[in-house]
């Protein structure tokens, strides 16, 4: 159903004030991912939103500073929500490093 929907860049940055953003017409890749887990975890819209608030604030208030803005960030709040698993450990031949930046 989303193949070929349109990609939009900083969809989430158009209004001044921060809210709880859906657009199931077209997205980018990040949007993509969270609204299809969201969707995935939840039965009702009301659901949907409360996942998709979880994923995309980490449970926090919906506000720009609370937003997951990198995408490692918001795997790693994903895997301790328990919404993700991180397969890494399980592959063969898999390295993991961190970087301080």
């Amino acid at each position: 159903r989303w193949l070929g929907a349109p990609y939009r860049a900083f969809s989430l940055d158009q209004s001044p004030q921060e809210r709880l953003q859906v657009d199931l017409q077209g997205f980018d890749c990040f949007l993509l991912v969270e609204q299809a887990l969201a969707l995935a975890r939840s039965q009702t819209k009301t659901g949907f939103e409360q996942a998709l608030q979880q994923l995309r604030y980490g449970g926090q208030s919906t506000d720009y500073c609370h937003r997951q803005h990198y995408f490692t960030r918001w795997a790693q709040t994903a895997i301790d929500q328990g919404a993700i698993r991180d397969l890494n450990p399980a592959l063969p031949g898999v390295t993991s490093r961190q970087r301080r930046l």
